[in-house]
């Protein structure tokens, strides 16, 4: 058998990716499995200009070479059920997944790291190492393994927790005669208004519009949350319906539409595993949104710097792992996922109309507090902070549907989190000190 790994990770999306190649570039010694490891990400993914405009992933871009978005628009706006618009004032873009996987990819070989294909068959413990087998005849043991193979990984032990749910959606590139006339500055993040006649048993969509030029555009219609997958054929006429209330109906379609259901929020993993996980497969997606991506490469470094921490000090196997697992799901983050969980539960109790208002009520708090809420670089108290904000400037149906949310859906647990999070939650230590406090 080969000198035993640092860190193996399973899976080669933006999660394994991204801790891969950090943690090579860090001098660890490196291996990411991948089915298919020559296949380009299948996803687009788009986030908050502010979110990797300054992390870790420009540092890998080549001077001259692609940037980390291919799309990018200075303000945002979201549009109302009667057709209010609100100008959200903060930057959004499409992150240029070819190139920042090219560039993991190499910054991940320039260092100690290998890409290989292989699809895990078995994964042994044992102490001081965990052990993988594939599918090929590959054997490779490693001080730590994660799991970043996505939503669907059977690898992981979880713990009791709400069911998942689903955001489906389906998206279409369209090439229009006239010009389309929406501002090639600005991004809809939410579009509301109905888009179609009669009852269909959908749940309730919105668009996302995205101008790529005068003429051409990128539309997305999207059920934020679903108990069940929704048939993509009926967000497909919702679509149809979109573009006809946008005037956009004889456009044509550009490539392939892309059509896609994922699941978010549910049981988050028992974290005393030797297995550890990352990215969708630790249920790291916002269980109220669905943005996960951005998140996951901004916590990057902070796994790393536990990673390294530990095996400074020694640590291998199930030691290092219930470190990093620490790192990955702190106590104020298990705590702030439950209130998360709560504004799901809220969001998926209303109609269309208070789908708008919720969202109207959202966006009127701070600026520094919706960001932060999206985003996940808040501490407990400061989420905690965004509802009371929110609340204060909800209607008085949100007000009631967000109070039946914490006390009669939530209940004990909802209030022991919010309690826990104003009375404990002041800051996030650092990665490493945390990781020195906790050894």
């Amino acid at each position: 058998m080969t000198a035993q790994l640092d860190l193996l990770v399973i899976g080669a999306g933006p999660a394994g990716l991204g801790l891969g190649c950090y943690a090579a570039r860090e001098g660890l010694r490196v291996l990411v499995v991948d089915a298919n490891p020559k296949v380009e990400w299948h996803c687009t993914y788009c986030t908050w200009l502010l979110e990797l405009d300054s992390s870790w992933i420009q540092g890998l871009q080549r001077p001259g070479g692609a940037e980390v978005f291919d799309l990018r628009y200075d303000s945002t706006v979201m549009i109302g059920p009667d057709g209010e618009r609100i100008q959200l004032g903060r930057g959004y873009g499409r992150l240029n997944s070819s190139a920042i996987r090219s560039s993991m990819i190499s910054a991940l070989k320039a260092g100690q790291g290998e890409l290989v294909e292989g699809v895990v068959s078995q994964v042994e413990h044992g102490e001081g190492y965990t052990q993988v087998k594939t599918t090929q005849g590959q054997t490779r043991r490693a001080k730590c393994v994660v799991d970043a193979s996505g939503h669907y990984t059977s690898q992981l032990d979880l713990c009791a927790g709400p069911h998942r749910r689903w955001q489906c959606f389906v998206g279409e590139t369209l090439r229009c005669r006239q010009p389309h006339g929406y501002d090639l500055g600005t991004a809809v993040i939410f579009d509301w208004r109905l888009a179609h006649e009669g009852e269909d048993g959908v749940p309730p969509t919105f668009a996302y519009v995205l101008p790529m030029d005068e003429y051409t555009l990128m539309v997305e219609e999207t059920v934020l949350m679903a108990d069940e997958k929704v048939p993509l054929d009926a967000i497909q006429a919702r679509l149809e319906g979109r573009k006809k209330l946008m005037g956009l109906e004889g456009a044509e379609v550009v490539g392939e539409p892309e059509r896609c259901s994922f699941p978010m929020g549910g049981a988050v993993p028992v974290r005393t595993q030797q297995l550890v996980g990352f990215g969708a497969a630790a249920r790291m997606v916002h269980p109220a949104t669905g943005y996960s991506v951005a998140f996951t490469l901004n916590s990057v470094p902070e796994v790393v710097a536990r990673l390294k921490l530990g095996l400074s000090c020694g640590l291998a196997g199930l030691p290092l792992a219930r470190s990093v697992w620490e790192c990955i799901w702190s106590d104020d983050r298990l705590r702030q996922y439950t209130i998360y969980t709560m504004g799901a539960d809220v969001i998926m109790s209303l109609n269309r109309k208070g789908l708008g208002q919720f969202f109207t009520a959202f966006f009127k708090t701070p600026m520094s507090h919706w960001t932060s809420f999206l985003d996940r670089t808040n501490t407990g108290r400061e989420q905690v902070m965004t509802g009371v904000a929110m609340w204060l400037k909800a209607s008085l149906t949100i007000k009631l549907r967000l109070m039946w949310g914490g006390i009669v859906r939530g209940g004990l647990k909802v209030a022991t989190a919010a309690i826990a999070s104003v009375a404990l939650s002041h800051k996030r230590p650092a990665a490493v000190a945390s990781s020195a406090k906790h050894e």
